[in-house]
């Protein structure tokens, strides 16, 4: 059964990573989060699913915007590293 879109925020210091696992039959979008709040509104997965962890399965035409998608989060990711690494120096 499909269900309609579902649109929650998870701010980017909530992220530990994001990453596309795909092969000829599945594309697989994977989050993890350090924040277990973060995701509490996806329903809980089953079978041999990490806590922090959400997998949603995506349609192989939309691959390629995933792969858009995980890039630009990867680079704001590594900006807010950065920056919180600049910040720290100063103290």
């Amino acid at each position: 059964m499909k269900s309609r879109p579902q649109y929650i925020d998870i701010s980017f210091k909530d992220i530990e990573s994001v990453q596309l696992k795909s092969n000829l039959i599945s594309t697989r979008f994977i989050l993890r989060v350090y924040n277990l709040a973060a995701i509490d509104a996806f329903p809980k997965p089953t079978g041999n699913v990490p806590a922090g962890e959400l997998r949603l399965s995506l349609k192989r035409a939309d691959r390629e915007r995933a792969e858009q998608l995980i890039s630009f989060i990867n680079l704001r990711l590594s900006e807010i590293r950065l920056d919180s690494l600049d910040n720290d120096e100063l103290y």
